[in-house]
């Protein structure tokens, strides 16, 4: 079966004919080669070195804001739910402004004297970090870890699921 101009059928494939130029078959697949590289990061999810950047400065922001107890400074990373885990029986989802109210009598009850992330994962597309938590609790100084996953919601990213334990 002959598809003329197009092509011809030959065992359950169209065979294309493609007559064109030199160049213009070279713009072609320049453009196909570009057209990948630019959706690779999406069909493997990674995310860009300009995405890379703002998350890692959304951690910095967090570290700083557990480090100074300032639950403000981190709560308008938070997604409308979050999942939070704490010792002391709180395992469940959460609005963002109800885990505002949770962690900043967290934070009140258990003074941070040192946060650090000890590893951040960006190049997926669900970020996440953990870190050493220091903190004075009734007036022990005790060791926690943070955990902190981001999944990106809209434009923005959002913290989805914070685990102290």
């Amino acid at each position: 079966m002959d598809f003329s101009p197009f092509g011809a059928f030959q065992n359950g494939i169209i065979i294309l004919k493609l007559q064109m130029e030199p160049k213009s078959i070279q713009k072609y697949l320049l453009l196909i080669l570009l057209s990948g590289l630019m959706i690779q990061p999406y069909l493997f999810g990674q995310i860009s070195k300009r995405e890379s950047h703002r998350l890692n400065n959304i951690f910095n922001k967090i570290e700083r804001s557990i480090n100074n107890g300032d639950v403000q400074g981190m709560s308008k990373y938070f997604s409308s739910r979050v999942f939070v885990s704490i010792p002391k029986n709180i395992n469940n989802f959460f609005s963002n402004n109800h885990l505002y109210y949770l962690l900043k009598d967290y934070f009140a009850k258990h003074r941070a004297m040192y946060f650090a992330f000890d590893k951040v994962s960006i190049s997926q597309s669900n970020p996440f970090g953990y870190g050493s938590f220091t903190y004075q609790h009734n007036g022990e100084r005790k060791r926690s870890t943070i955990y902190i996953a981001f999944s990106k919601i809209g434009n923005a990213w959002r913290i989805t699921k914070i685990t102290v334990n």
